[in-house]
């Protein structure tokens, strides 16, 4: 995540200022692996309504220099862009690969169990490196933010001075979207996996909401323009009872 909100971030400031954006991205939406394709269209419904020009399924191949000045970028598709300032958020590259021959388990990060032990005893991982395993999920996830970070740092340090502490809590990202907000409780996953996804969608008033449910227990939620009742959403992830 911390990649393309620090792009998006960048878009936003300029917007703001009346600086003409165009807004690049990889994927064929925004946030892609997190976002379905309509939660996709509002996002570039916000965007387009504060000014900013959307492209997707773009990557800048070349930064082009004129005189010793940033003039532009190139695509992998040939197409050329003005551009006088260059913003980029290009996600994240885990540090894991001195401990590809120790026991250390890797996959995307660190693996760890709900105390944050790696699979050698006595070590540790928290924060973006932690690759943590979430029940309703069923699946090994990383979500990569401060607010995580810094919870699951203190849980892993109590765990090294002798504590056994479950590090249970649900994950929250919250961002400004220009005019509006976004908010990802739990990890949800656009693909689905074995999740129920139930959409609520208010394209008018660019508001969108999708609740992630492993049977009758909601899992995760997507929440832009209206975060109503997000505590209680994240209370019920969090408990694990049933809807």
């Amino acid at each position: 995540l911390g990649g393309s909100f620090i792009a998006y971030e960048l878009c936003e400031a300029c917007v703001a200022r009346g600086i003409p954006v165009t807004w690049i991205t990889r994927g064929p939406w925004f946030l892609h692996r997190h976002l379905d394709e309509e939660a996709g269209r509002v996002v570039d419904a916000i965007a387009v309504k504060n000014g900013a020009k959307v492209i997707h399924g773009e990557e800048v191949n070349e930064v082009v220099h004129r005189n010793g000045s940033l003039s532009g970028v190139r695509t992998k598709a040939g197409n050329y862009f003005d551009a006088g300032l260059l913003g980029c958020g290009l996600g994240l590259k885990m540090n894991i690969d001195f401990l590809r021959d120790t026991p250390v388990k890797t996959e995307k990060g660190v693996v760890v169990n709900e105390c944050l032990e790696s699979s050698v005893p006595g070590i540790f991982a928290a924060g973006d490196v932690a690759e943590s395993y979430y029940p309703l999920l069923g699946d090994y996830g990383i979500l990569a933010n401060w607010n995580k970070a810094i919870d699951q740092a203190r849980t892993a340090a109590r765990n090294m001075a002798g504590a056994r502490e479950r590090y249970s809590n649900v994950p929250v990202y919250v961002s400004g979207l220009f005019d509006s907000r976004i908010m990802l409780i739990g990890l949800p996953d656009a693909s689905g996996g074995h999740l129920r996804g139930v959409v609520s969608s208010d394209p008018k008033h660019h508001r969108y909401r999708k609740l992630y449910f492993s049977g009758e227990q909601l899992a995760g939620a997507v929440l832009i323009g209206d975060f109503r009742g997000w505590r209680e959403l994240r209370n019920l992830v969090e408990t694990k009872e049933s809807m």
